[in-house]
Formats: structure tokens, sequence, C-alpha cells
């Protein structure tokens, strides 16, 4: 009995080390693609901009998996080997957002090259963001949104229990994750890529649509999506109006 006391404690334990990695890779995100925005003002290259994204999306997507990881890290009898599942997932999730702030980058090139940016990286056509307002709060109020977001927490726990390998399990978690939170980004695009303020909400949304309840999540995804909205709404009567 003693002997299995100091371990069941130890299991119970956060994995500091694990957790204190993810938010250096977080921090790390986060500096480089703001480092990389100041030079964005005078232009940036295809390259650069894919590295701007691609580190925007790890400061971004990271946090809302930061306690599915820790838990994943300190589950099972070898910490090391958890702690290299939980890895390994993270490994096969970044690598589909990363596929996907590839996509973002073109695509931003693409729209500067028609003169469609600012010099804040922001949509300057008043109908293109309010689209993109309208397509997010859709996505957000449908019933895939809600799917995705339960498919995360299933595919979390079947990892834990070993049924899943991580790094499968990462990349089906990044599949999931882009198809119902890739619109979103697209919303930074209205406020200015590198608008620090937006990025804050945007990352603090996706915090608590990840570990608040299911039903908790429901109705924050369901009132963000009614902002959008209504946001989407506003700028296209602007559009009209003038």
């Amino acid at each position: 009995m003693t002997a299995v006391l100091p371990i069941a404690r130890a299991q119970r334990r956060p994995a500091w080390t694990f957790v204190l990695a993810l938010a250096g890779l977080t921090a790390l995100g986060w500096a480089w693609s703001l480092h990389l925005a100041e030079a964005g003002h005078h232009g940036l290259s295809l390259g650069a901009r894919v590295v701007m994204w691609t580190t925007m999306m790890v400061g971004m997507m990271v946090p809302p998996e930061v306690l599915t990881l820790s838990g994943l890290a300190r589950s099972g009898a070898q910490r090391a080997r958890a702690q290299g599942n939980a890895w390994l997932m993270l490994g096969g999730y970044l690598a589909i957002w990363s596929a996907g702030s590839a996509a973002l980058a073109m695509l931003d090139a693409q729209l500067g090259a028609w003169g469609l940016m600012t010099h804040d990286m922001a949509i300057r056509s008043a109908p293109l963001a309010a689209a993109i307002l309208v397509a997010a709060g859709l996505v957000q109020l449908s019933p895939w949104k809600a799917v995705c977001l339960e498919r995360c927490r299933a595919l979390s726990a079947a990892v834990g229990e070993g049924s899943v390998h991580p790094l499968r399990a990462g990349l089906r978690h990044g599949v999931v994750s882009l198809s119902s939170c890739g619109i979103l980004m697209l919303t930074l695009l209205v406020v200015g890529a590198m608008n620090v303020a937006g990025m804050v909400l945007l990352t603090a949304f996706l915090v608590l649509e990840r570990v608040t309840s299911p039903a908790v999540a429901t109705v924050l995804g369901r009132g963000g999506g009614v902002g959008l909205l209504v946001w989407g709404g506003w700028l296209a009567l602007g559009a009209v109006g003038s």
C-alpha cells in the first residue's frame, strides 16, 4: 500500500515540465509572428508569410489544447512514455494547422497582389470582410461545430486509453479542429492579420470552447456566431450605404 500511494500521487500531479514547454512554445509562436508582422508593413515574401501565419497558429492553437495534452502527459504508469505520446499528438495536430497556415498565407498574398489588403494586413473590401464574418458566424451556429467539439473530446480520451496511436490521433484532431475553427482564423483578415487584441480575444474564445462543459461551449459558440453575423451584417449595410 505504501508503494502504491506515492505512484498514485505522482500520476495526479500535473506534468509541470511539459506544461512549461507548451507555454514556451506558445510564447515563441507569438513573439516570432509579431516580429515578422513588423516587417509586414513593408511587404513580405510568400515564404515569410507562411512562417508568420504558421508561428501565429502555433501561438494561438496550442493554448486550447494545454489541458488535454497535459492530462495525456501524466496518464499511464510510465510518465516518459505518456509525455512522448502527448508530443506526438501535438506534432500531428500542428502539422495539419501548419498546412492550413500555408494556405492562409497564400490567400493573404493573393489578396495583397489584388490590392485588397491594407498595410496592416486587413481586407480593404467591406463586402468581402462581411462575407467572411457571415460565413464564420454560420459555421459557429451549425451542428457541425458541435460535432467537431465532441469529436475532439472523444479523440483525446481515446488516446489516453491507448486505443488510438497518438500521432494518428493528432492528425485527425488537427483536421477536425481546422475544419471547425479555420474559418474563424479568416476573421483576423478583417481586423488585421497581426491585430494583437484580435489574436488575444480569439485565442481566449477558443480556449473557453475547449475547456468548458459541452453545454457552456454550445452557448459560447452560438453567442459568438450571432455576434459574427451581426458584425457582418453591419459591415454589409455600411457597404451598401456608401
